[in-house]
């Protein structure tokens, strides 16, 4: 992850509060793939992107639902993992994978917490000649790892650990992105797909972050990169756009705290109903900002068809089942969880109501 959003766009240093380094090359791999794992290098090639070291473009055109990367994790880390954890397992690559993830990119910022260091003397202290300069390599591995870090799920979706992936660390993000990632628990790779048609000589770009939010809070959370998004979406932000996705953000923070309110309570037809109001004009509103291409929408319409079901709107249901499947199919592939519950969700819809016996 090297933090351009756009093969034009600069990133502007001066309005990032942290101490970025933007490296114009990063250094040369001869990183592979396993022998299970799927690099599409007759349709991708690495190449430098300006003011943001290296990324990932199209080199022939790619049908939108292509899975374009099959991914093991250089390694993971639990949440709970600090420095000194890092860099054991960091040491315990074998020399050519050891050689690739120091060939990440990495933004330096400030890291003020000291408490990992007395167990880095007590590890490594005795036998090291400069320790600060140990200090210096541990720190440089940690800032790797908070910018090409992804999320990986365990079974059941929980998200307890985070993982490097070398292939798709070399994608930039875009505020409308035309790849998804994700992590596949039920094949323990991280997938990514693309989701439209991307043409050649285009860049592949992912979004970091969830995309429904306006652009100075996408600005606000991509600090984390050390970068200020200069992609095409934040470089002409249309009002009537930025009006949609704050109400999208809304919109969103009220489906999740629902979501909350049905774990808790037994739903009538009348909460399903209202409920289903809520995601109908989320789907509206990204029809009308073109985020029609996302796994978020997968999420809303995949709802939707639940809560359809529970109304005893059949038909509705069986339309926004099938859309969900079509979109997790897209994203994901069909090795997923999703595109799993997503199968069973539409299979439930045709069946329709139960017949009483």
């Amino acid at each position: 992850m090297t933090g351009t959003s756009d093969s034009d766009g600069m990133q502007e240093k001066k309005d990032s509060p942290m101490d970025v380094d933007f490296p114009n090359k990063e250094p040369e791999s001869d990183y592979q793939p396993e022998p299970d794992e799927i690099y599409r290098s007759d349709l991708l090639a690495v190449r430098p992107v300006p003011n943001a070291g290296l990324g990932l473009f199209a080199t022939a055109p790619i049908p939108a639902g292509t899975r374009l990367i099959r991914e093991s994790p250089l390694l993971t880390l639990s949440d709970m993992a600090d420095l000194p954890d890092l860099y054991a397992k960091v040491i315990a690559l074998s020399p050519s994978r050891r050689s690739h993830f120091w060939s990440l990119a990495a933004y330096r910022r400030r890291h003020d917490e000291v408490d990992w260091i007395p167990a880095i003397r007590s590890t490594y202290g005795e036998d090291c000649d400069d320790f600060d300069a140990l200090c210096d390599k541990v720190l440089h591995a940690w800032l790797i790892y908070e910018t090409n870090r992804f999320t990986v799920r365990s079974e059941g979706g929980a998200r307890d650990q985070m993982g490097l992936f070398p292939l798709a660390a070399r994608l930039n993000h875009s505020c409308r992105p035309n790849v998804f990632h994700r992590h596949n628990h039920l094949i323990g790779r991280l997938t990514i797909h693309a989701l439209r048609d991307i043409e050649a000589g285009e860049e592949v770009c992912t979004s970091y972050i969830d995309v429904v939010h306006p652009m100075r809070e996408r600005r606000r959370i991509l600090r984390h990169w050390g970068f200020k998004c200069a992609c095409g979406e934040c470089r002409h932000p249309g009002a009537a756009g930025e009006h949609r996705r704050k109400r999208l953000e809304e919109m969103t923070a009220k489906m999740r705290k629902e979501e909350q309110r049905r774990a808790m309570m037994n739903w009538d037809r009348w909460d399903y109903a209202r409920s289903l109001g809520v995601l109908e004009e989320m789907v509206a509103l990204m029809g009308e900002e073109g985020l029609d291409e996302s796994d978020t929408l997968g999420e809303v319409v995949g709802l939707g068809a639940e809560y359809a079901m529970n109304v005893g709107w059949w038909d509705m249901a069986k339309e926004w089942a099938q859309r969900a499947c079509e979109i997790e199919e897209r994203c994901l592939g069909r090795d997923g969880s999703e595109w799993l519950e997503a199968r069973e969700r539409l299979a439930e819809a045709e069946k329709g109501p139960a017949v009483p016996e």
